[in-house]
């Protein structure tokens, strides 16, 4: 509460007082759900009397951004597919807390999961959470996002939206389409694709800062803006791909520019009236795969376990290595001391490996770099090769990977709040990438 409460105070001094309805508005539903919490006590010894015949656990998840709604409730969903006693919980969800005053991000993909879970409202469940949040003898009825994870003198919270079991690779998808679904999906893109709905499609997302303006519009997010990536710088590859006969549909539900190409393969869903839910869904479902600079939303092809390509990525710690399907490169951080691109190894001893603040890479005076318009040809393209030949299913041959993850894991493995943001190795680094940038692994 106490971490609570100055969060909140640091909130209304960086937004101002625009603020103070909403946060009033929370607070009051939060004691309510603690006055609650008081009746809910003898429920909840009841609870703990049949848990030998059921175990009821409750979990509350966040629904305000679709990459958290997306990923951390699909993880739990995977890793309970992999937990032994998984027969003997009965799992309970809701909304978290902290998102009820606030727009649900996607409620297609919130319909989906609520086909596989149970799902109740907040002034139910959210006072049995109170109650094993301050009571050890409740706290097993409660699944906490991120695992705590025990390293030498140290105890870490994870992040949620890491999959260190690897358990999206080792399940399958937890949600699926109905027929009556799948229908309309298909006669949408037969409609896109003049009447071949079997043509082949890839989905791309750039990040901006224009989503998080126009949907959070009373908090200051400016300290993502080292993520943000010019659309611009992708449009020559996009074409390149549209030769090989796929088209592009550019994601996004607000972006702060359209994509200028008059190739008709080149669809601009984001901006062209075209976008709905349903679509933002379905798309990532059937998609050959994605290309995307790291946004939220490419949790959705991450839990359809498509394969996707992070590109200009930042920062570089918390690439994903979850799956064998995933291929990233990265931001050059140049050194306006040095006049130069910093190597891997200098990016880690400077502390900027897990830099997620503009400002850390300001006060270092270091520039993040994209990836230049020729050098995302080269890596859209080696992509596409590595999706039509299912080369995630083959050992990687390429040597600059092998040096980019020795010193990689050497960096990781010494700090243990690096660590514990992965668990196999199991993704790649673009060979042309690497190839391009032959400096970074010395």
């Amino acid at each position: 509460m106490y971490n609570f409460i100055n969060f909140q105070i640091q909130q209304l001094n960086n937004n101002g007082i625009k603020i103070l309805p909403l946060k009033i508005k929370k607070l009051l539903l939060i004691f309510f759900c603690y006055f609650l919490s008081l009746f809910y006590l003898p429920i909840f010894f009841l609870i703990v009397i049949v848990r030998k015949k059921k175990f009821i656990r409750f979990c509350a998840i966040p629904t305000a951004r679709i990459g958290h709604l997306g990923f951390e409730t699909d993880i739990l969903l995977s890793n309970n597919k992999l937990d032994k006693n998984n027969k003997n919980y009965l799992n309970i969800f809701t909304q978290s807390i902290y998102d009820t005053s606030t727009e649900i991000s996607n409620k297609f993909l919130l319909k989906l999961f609520k086909r596989k879970i149970v799902f109740l409202p907040t002034l139910i469940v959210q006072p049995f959470i109170i109650l094993a949040t301050h009571f050890k003898f409740f706290e097993q009825h409660v699944i906490k996002l991120g695992e705590i994870k025990k390293l030498p003198n140290l105890i870490i919270q994870t992040d949620p939206i890491r999959d260190i079991n690897n358990s999206i690779q080792k399940t399958s998808p937890n949600i699926s389409f109905t027929e009556k679904e799948e229908k309309k999906g298909w006669d949408f893109l037969e409609k896109v694709f003049k009447g071949n709905k079997n043509n082949k499609f890839i989905t791309l997302i750039v990040r901006d800062d224009e989503y998080l303006k126009k949907k959070f519009v009373n908090q200051n997010l400016s300290y993502h803006k080292y993520r943000n990536c010019n659309i611009e710088n992708y449009i020559e590859a996009c074409e390149k791909l549209t030769e090989l006969g796929y088209y592009i549909f550019r994601m996004g539900s607000v972006s702060d520019n359209k994509i200028l190409s008059k190739n008709s393969k080149i669809i601009d869903y984001a901006s062209n009236g075209m976008r709905t839910e349903f679509l933002d869904i379905f798309l990532a479902a059937k998609s050959e795969f994605t290309i995307s600079s790291g946004t939220g939303w490419d949790a959705v092809p991450y839990i359809f376990r498509k394969p996707i390509l992070f590109v200009s990525y930042a920062p570089l710690a918390q690439m994903h290595t979850f799956s064998n399907k995933f291929m990233t490169s990265f931001k050059n951080h140049y050194s306006n001391k040095l006049k130069r691109n910093l190597r891997l190894s200098e990016i880690f001893e400077l502390n900027l490996a897990n830099a997620q603040d503009s400002v850390n890479y300001e006060n270092k005076n270091i520039e993040l770099i994209e990836n230049t318009k020729l050098e995302l040809v080269d890596i859209f393209l080696e992509m596409e090769n590595f999706v039509k030949n299912k080369l995630y299913n083959k050992p990687m041959k390429c040597n600059y990977n092998y040096e980019f993850f020795k010193i990689f894991k050497k960096y990781t493995n010494y700090k243990n709040e690096l660590k514990i943001l992965h668990g196999e190795y199991n993704a790649r680094i673009s060979s042309k990438f690497l190839e391009n940038n032959q400096n970074f692994t010395q």
